[in-house]
């Protein structure tokens, strides 16, 4: 059956087509939106080791999520921090970066409070020194992926208490190759306690015969792993379809400060990249390089 359109049908069509698109086009208005700014916090990052060094402080403020300029620094605050026994006041060397003198040595099994006074406030953050276990060696193996670059191998015997965590950075020729976080490997003992670690491959480094690798461990206390871990996902591991919105990673700060002061051990072991004839590619790594300690 064929259906006719009416001619009346068809007039008002015409009429009203015209009218609506009109209004489609000119109603439009500019509409700005008023975001709140972020509350503006103290940014604190802190250390000591087991090695006497000028152990650096930064203290900056926090920008607003929209801002562009770069973190404010603080100056003019009062630095200090103790291991119960002894106090070490921080001088300001240049904006918003306080050190220690160079002699100043941390001792594994001490606990060290930094002591901050800011505008009138304080602010304050502690942590345990953990000792470092041994390197015993450490071997360089060409990777199967990418030419000119080599896994670091370790061999050391990780200590029986349970409770331990590690990162390794990676050095070439004195200049560091991870120089941030996201390039730093951290490992807690839960698979490795007790047991001797026969060849893991702990970090990578782009090299060339001739060049000096050295790889640095360091001890650090849970707390701090901890944080680092939910700074990772909170910003590299990113970008799924499921995520929820970002948020700052809380530290060991009172105070409403952001950011860490942590106390750790470091231990260090080097080798030269030796020419692609001298290497070994018989080296044979078991899957799983962890064997039970006698």
């Amino acid at each position: 059956m064929i259906h006719r359109i009416s001619n009346d049908y068809l007039f008002t069509f015409r009429v009203l087509l015209p009218l609506f698109l009109l209004l489609m086009v000119s109603c439009s208005e500019k509409i700005d939106l008023k975001l709140d700014e972020s509350e503006i916090r103290l940014v604190v990052e802190g250390e000591i080791t087991n090695e006497p060094a000028r152990h650096l402080v930064k203290i900056t403020r926090s920008a607003g999520y929209f801002s562009n300029r770069p973190p404010e620094a603080v100056e003019g605050a009062l630095v200090s921090f103790t291991d119960g026994d002894l106090v070490y006041e921080l001088v300001e060397e240049s904006p918003g970066r306080y050190v220690t003198s160079p002699e100043v040595t941390g001792v594994p099994g001490k606990t060290y409070t930094l002591n901050l006074l800011i505008d009138g406030v304080d602010y304050q953050a502690s942590s345990t020194m953990k000792e470092v276990m041994d390197i015993d060696s450490i071997q360089l193996r060409p990777s199967s992926r990418t030419e000119g670059v080599y896994e670091i191998l370790l061999f050391a015997q990780e200590p029986a208490t349970p409770g331990d965590f590690y990162m390794w950075r990676t050095y070439r020729n004195d200049t560091l190759l991870t120089d941030s976080i996201s390039q730093v490997i951290f490992l807690s003992d839960d698979l490795i306690n007790g047991r001797y670690i026969n060849g893991l491959i702990v970090q990578t480094a782009e090299a060339s015969p001739g060049d000096q690798i050295t790889l640095e461990m360091l001890a650090v206390p849970e707390d701090y792993y901890q944080f680092v871990l939910t700074l990772m996902i909170e910003s590299r591991w990113r970008g799924g379809p499921f995520d929820g919105p970002p948020a700052n990673v809380n530290g060991n700060f009172s105070g409403n400060a952001l950011g860490f002061f942590v106390a750790y051990s470091q231990t260090r072991k080097g080798l030269i990249v030796p020419s692609q004839k001298a290497i070994d590619f018989s080296l044979q790594i078991p899957f799983y390089p962890l064997q039970e300690s006698e």
